[in-house]
């Protein structure tokens, strides 16, 4: 890493093929030089890095994992998923391709296989909360009540499993809101937001429920914290669209 950081890139890279062969542990090196190239703002080099590791190690469920975050966060849905369902083909029951994947279909609004992914891993996993909560997500996308009320008592379950994390918290005020109870969505949303770090994803979600009521400047300091957070964050193109809006709403005309 320091050596990527003095300019010293081919050193660099080789090190960092090396410390990958000699330890099955450390990781590919294609995914580490793309996020440091990410890091120095160099995302072209950073693609090919990926497109480099892949024809290195075509069927490394890693590479894949790794190029599917990494375009899903420029909102490259289709080409992410079809990485994810290769991570899912040469990791067949590793929990992470088929979490990811789902969260993909969310994203794609395809909420009927993104409730059989979650149902399923939540099958696999019934103490997971994590998985509980995207379960309870894709059940209140869709307009069926049936589902929407499943979607409560998934949501009842996963506070019964993790009663202080803020995500499960957040998840019930988004669940209430998607279900028509606002009044619990914010009271929800506001507990989760003030009682510890809450996921990238989940700040969006406050930060729009905040802005569709006309409460832009609120919604500002959710959507900067959540746009600088680090790792996986599914709405990112969204988060940074509405930002944008927020930020000429906030400025008002002429500003």
């Amino acid at each position: 890493m320091v050596l990527f950081r003095t300019t010293r890139r081919n050193l660099a890279a080789e090190e960092l093929k090396k410390a990958a062969a000699l330890d099955t542990n450390f990781g590919p090196a294609g995914p580490i030089l793309a996020s440091l190239y990410m890091e120095s703002g160099e995302g072209t080099k950073a693609e090919k890095c990926f497109q480099a590791a892949l024809t290195y190690g075509p069927t490394d469920p890693r590479v894949h994992m790794a190029f599917a975050s990494w375009l899903v966060d420029r909102g490259r849905i289709d080409e992410a998923e079809a990485h994810a369902e290769q991570a899912e083909k040469y990791a067949p029951t590793a929990v992470e391709p088929r979490l990811l994947r789902g969260q993909i279909l969310l994203l794609k609004k395809d909420f009927q296989r993104a409730e059989q992914t979650f149902q399923a891993l939540h099958v696999e996993s019934p103490t997971d909360a994590g998985i509980g909560g995207l379960w309870a997500l894709s059940l209140v996308e869709q307009s069926d009540p049936v589902k929407k009320r499943r979607a409560q008592k998934v949501c009842d379950l996963v506070l019964r499993l993790a009663p202080s994390s803020p995500d499960a918290i957040a998840v019930r005020g988004v669940v209430a809101l998607r279900s028509g109870i606002p009044e619990d969505a914010e009271r929800y949303l506001s507990a989760a937001a003030g009682s510890g770090p809450l996921s990238a994803d989940l700040v969006f979600e406050f930060a729009r429920y905040l802005a569709e009521r006309g409460r832009a400047g609120e919604a500002k300091p959710l959507l900067e914290a959540a746009i600088a957070a680090k790792g996986r964050f599914l709405h990112r193109q969204e988060a940074q669209s509405l930002m944008t809006k927020i930020v000429k709403e906030v400025k008002g005309p002429g500003g």
